[in-house]
């Protein structure tokens, strides 16, 4: 996992790229996401939890793709890939969401 830190808005901003594999397409990746591309839940001790990644992470790439629509990360969170490789915006300012 990789992280470097800029501020926005007056917010403190982490810019986290995350790797997550499994040797099976049919384990789950361990997280959903709402509108408009924000992790909303995090399986304990799954795939993403131990990735590193957090509810309220805003999902600023996936697979490659800058600025995905919410449709098109759940299509490729869905994909029978046995990699994700995703870059996510993360708020410590004041916990709150983008």
């Amino acid at each position: 996992m990789a992280e470097s830190s800029t501020s926005a808005s007056q917010r403190k901003l982490d810019v986290i790229t995350l790797r997550m594999a499994r040797l099976d397409p049919k384990v789950p990746w361990g997280f959903t996401v709402r509108p408009p591309g924000v992790v909303d839940k995090v399986q304990g001790a799954g795939l993403a939890d131990r990735a590193g990644l957090q509810s309220g992470d805003h999902i600023d790439e996936i697979q490659g793709e800058s600025s995905p629509t919410f449709i098109r990360v759940t299509e490729l969170i869905n994909e029978p890939n046995n990699q994700l490789d995703l870059t996510v915006l993360r708020d410590f300012s004041d916990n709150s969401l983008l």
